[in-house]
Order: C-alpha cells, then structure tokens, then sequence
C-alpha cells in the first residue's frame, strides 16, 4: 500500500533528475561550441559559415539536429579586433510537468569570446 503512494512520486524524481542531468550535459557541450566557434572566429580566413559550422560538429550530433542551434557572430574580423560568438540552443524537458515547474523550454546560452588574428603563411 505504501509503495503505491509513494511508487509515482519516487518515479517523478527519478526521471526529474535525469532531465537535469541532461539539460547539465547539454549546457556543457553549448559551452564547449560557443569557445570552438570563437576560436575558429578568430581565424579572419574564416567565414560565418565556418563558424557554425564548427559551432555544430563540437555540440555533436544530438544537440545539432535535434534542438534548435543558433550561432551569432559579432564583432569584425579585422586581426586584433574581439570576435564574440554566442551560441543558444533549446532545451526541451522529457519528464511530464517538468516544463511547467521550468516556465517551458530551457534556453542554454553560452558567450566566448576571441582576440581575431591573421595566420601566417604555412
């Protein structure tokens, strides 16, 4: 009897706590694409396209294709100059009721910033 009382609510914490681990693992790989992206930014040889297009292999291949993945970069590619690049991706919670308690979903940002150079002849 006590088991059926408590059974779903024991069930609701389990898998809340999976979702933020989740959402702690996607955090971590937008951190890790917002500082690839800047430093690939940096290079003033590099394109925009270039710069999400590293944004997107460092997140890998769930957060790219399955959350939304934004890259915006900021600031000229003149050498010396700051290049920012903010990385945003979506996070979407599987546990019911979670996105409520969040507000909807989770918006995981991450800002990097890099010092833009010109690479020297190879």
């Amino acid at each position: 009897m006590e088991f059926a009382l408590l059974g779903p609510l024991l069930l609701i914490l389990v898998l809340a706590a999976v979702d933020f681990g989740r959402m702690f693992y996607e955090y971590v790989a937008v951190v890790s694409a917002s500082r690839v992206a800047a430093e690939v930014a940096a290079d003033n040889t590099k394109s925009d396209a270039d710069v999400q297009y590293a944004a997107a292999q460092e997140a890998g291949p769930t957060l790219a294709t399955q959350w939304s993945l934004a890259t915006v970069v900021s600031g000229s590619h003149t050498p010396g100059e700051n290049v920012v690049v903010t990385v945003t991706a979506t996070f979407k919670p599987l546990t019911p009721g979670m996105s409520g308690l969040l507000g909807g979903d989770v918006q995981l940002r991450s800002v990097a910033t890099a010092r833009s150079y010109q690479p020297g002849p190879q």
